[in-house]
Order: structure tokens, then sequence, then C-alpha cells
């Protein structure tokens, strides 16, 4: 959940909170994500990048937007509000979720391993992006193979 101190993970945390800057800047965030997307996934030669948005102003849908062979994917989907609040009390504001080796959850957490490993998942940075004091998107990397 935080930096390992190497330069390589100061880097990635560095350049991840200044895209958040273009983030809040664009006019929405179908034109400002797809950009950011394949930014954050050339920076850390990852597999795919995500990432979660929660709208302020719907607050009963939110979107996805998944990068996969430098195409952006979106997609809709219902909030659940318990899910966001519980998040939101697990990753606090400068926290990250870094899991270099997902081997290493296999008897911790079988079914997040099991989840994981199907997907393809050897390694994850999950970033929050907050708003004040509002949750407002996860910004998920898989597999990054650079500055990790």
């Amino acid at each position: 959940m935080c930096n390992d101190g190497s330069s390589h993970a100061l880097d990635g945390q560095n350049m991840l909170v200044s895209c958040m800057q273009a983030l809040v800047d664009a006019p929405s965030m179908e034109t400002a994500v797809p950009q950011l997307l394949q930014h954050i996934q050339a920076f850390f030669a990852a597999k795919e990048c995500s990432m979660f948005c929660f709208s302020s102003v719907d607050q009963e849908r939110g979107f996805s937007f998944r990068l996969v062979d430098k195409r952006v994917q979106m997609e809709s989907f219902e909030i659940d509000e318990s899910w966001i609040a519980q998040q939101a009390q697990l990753l606090k504001p400068g926290w990250q979720i870094l899991l270099k080796d997902l081997e290493s959850q296999r008897a911790v957490q079988p079914e997040a391993y099991a989840y994981y490993q199907s997907l393809g998942v050897q390694s994850i940075c999950v970033t929050p992006v907050w708003a004040h004091d509002r949750l407002v998107a996860l910004l998920c990397v898989l597999n990054p193979r650079r500055h990790w």
C-alpha cells in the first residue's frame, strides 16, 4: 500500500500525480481519459490500464475506460455507494495498492488470487483519485514492467 522506497516506484508515483492535472482541466472525462491511459500504459510498459470513474452528477452510474491494444473501451456501470465508501476507507489520499507478485497472495487471499490469475494479472498498481474528500476514480495499471 505504499512506496517501497525505490527510485522507480517514486518515478511512477510522480508521473501518476502529474497526470491528474490534465484530468481535472479537461472539458470531459471522455476526452481526457483515453490520452491519460495511453500515456500511463506507455510509461509503465503495462499490459493494460483502466480507470473507473464515479460521477458526481449521476450518483447511480459510473464509467470504466479500459485501454487494451491501443484501443479504449468505455462502458457504464451501476454504482454501489456502499462499495465506494468501503474503498474510500481502505484507500486513504496519497496511498496506493501495489501488488508486485500475485503469487504472494495465493495463501493470504485465495479468492482474490484466483480472480486476478484468471485475468492474467501478475502485478497491479491501483491509485485512487480524490476530489476534496470524495473518491472519484480508481486508476489501475496491470502488469507494469517499467518504473515499478
